[in-house]
């Protein structure tokens, strides 16, 4: 899992990451904060941070955070039932590669979500599909 995929997890369950005095601190419903998410979060702190935090030297040169693509990491990210589908490096190619994700989407047994997030885990674009089984 990547801290992007983390990230939006977090989000879909409530957990609230911010940035404070260089610090990461999590705001978690009572009961969501597992074992495992913990194990992920201090594998991902550094990253977390960065995308939470952006440096100054980014903000002063005017880029976004969302369009800085740091250590060749793709800013984008389909999701599909929260597992990576896709990645692009533009607006134009995550979007493409939405519509592409949707309309590959078959007969299915269970409800299916796609996701487009951005580099911090914002949610641009979701579409469910309830079971259809053809």
């Amino acid at each position: 899992m990547t801290a992007a995929e983390l990230l939006s997890l977090f989000k879909h369950l409530g957990i609230r990451l911010e940035v404070h005095d260089g610090r990461l601190m999590v705001d978690a419903p009572k009961g969501v904060m597992t074992p495992e998410l913990r194990e992920a979060l201090v594998a991902h702190r550094d990253e977390l941070l960065a995308m939470l935090h952006p440096s100054r030297s980014s903000e002063e040169h005017g880029e976004s955070q969302q369009e800085h693509d740091e250590g060749g990491r793709a800013p984008y990210l389909v999701l599909v039932n929260g597992r990576v589908g896709a990645e692009a490096h533009t607006k134009d190619e995550a979007v493409r590669a939405f519509d592409k994700t949707v309309l590959g989407i078959g007969p299915t047994e269970t409800t299916v979500t796609v996701e487009l997030v951005d580099g911090e885990g914002k949610r641009l674009r979701v579409a469910y599909f309830p079971p259809w089984p053809g």
